[in-house]
């Protein structure tokens, strides 16, 4: 058995309040003419975008007073980078509150120390997976989350694994529950689907996919629906033949071509 790596957060999403007291809606574009160092394009996007150096983060300033920050690598630089656009924004001459300070999102990656063999996980592991290679040449890994919180939408924390072995979590809102499930699925999922093969880049991954999924395909099934022989009563026998005759040469046509292509990419 080998050693478990430790993910490491790449981005911190966090979200407040600075909407000051009586007041239900900012103006965007009085706060944006106070303040020069901000971006806002109604046209484009409906909030006011800043930024800051240290620690590099972006936050978007909505009219109902809701902000949202990402980029932050810590939930403590995430809640200093909120407070340091509070102060931002009441350099404009009005006073701001910081309140209802939340962490929505932490994504964080990981690379194990082997290749993953993500056919294997996609048909023995039983869950939410979506695994189509000729798509997205990752695995994605849902595994539900209880939080104990009464609502409609069910916590999930995501796992998209690559066959070199890296993994992205996202859909945590702390290190230690990211960690909690790291340890499960690593031990229970990843540790025991080793890929045999080592494909190199993931361009030689896509074509050895191609061809196994070419190689799944059922040619007498294809075949069935391209030769059928339509029934019908005896007046209609010349109209059905012509029909059929028609549909089994555009659907050989069809066929073919599609075999030539697959061998074109596989060859």
């Amino acid at each position: 058995m080998c050693e478990m790596p430790v993910p490491k957060l790449q981005n911190v999403v966090a979200t407040f309040c600075v909407l000051p007291e009586h007041e239900t809606q900012l103006d965007l574009n009085w706060l944006l003419s106070r303040c020069p160092f901000m971006e806002f394009d109604s046209k484009r996007f409906a909030a006011v975008v800043a930024r800051l150096r240290k620690p590099k983060t972006t936050c978007l300033l909505f009219a109902s007073g809701k902000a949202v920050c990402t980029g932050a690598k810590t939930e403590s630089e995430a809640r200093t980078a909120c407070m340091k656009y509070v102060n931002l924004f009441c350099s404009s001459g009005r006073s701001f509150r910081f309140i209802g300070f939340k962490i929505e999102n932490i994504v964080s990656a990981v690379h194990c120390p082997f290749r993953l063999d993500l056919r294997k996980i996609a048909d023995d592991e039983s869950g939410w997976i979506n695994y189509e290679p000729t798509l997205f040449p990752g695995l994605i890994f849902r595994k539900p989350l209880d939080r104990r919180k009464k609502s409609k939408k069910r916590n999930m924390l995501v796992f998209i694994c690559f066959q070199s072995g890296k993994c992205v979590i996202t859909g945590g809102r702390s290190r230690s529950e990211i960690l909690a499930e790291w340890v499960i699925m690593f031990n229970d999922v990843l540790s025991h689907n080793i890929a045999e093969v080592d494909y190199g880049s993931s361009g030689n991954y896509r074509v050895a996919q191609a061809s196994h999924s070419y190689q799944l395909t059922n040619h007498n099934m294809l075949r069935s629906i391209c030769y059928f022989n339509p029934s019908g009563e005896q007046n209609d026998q010349c109209e059905l033949r012509r029909i059929a005759l028609n549909q089994n040469t555009q659907s050989r046509n069809a066929l073919r071509l599609a075999e030539r292509i697959i061998q074109h990419h596989l060859f």
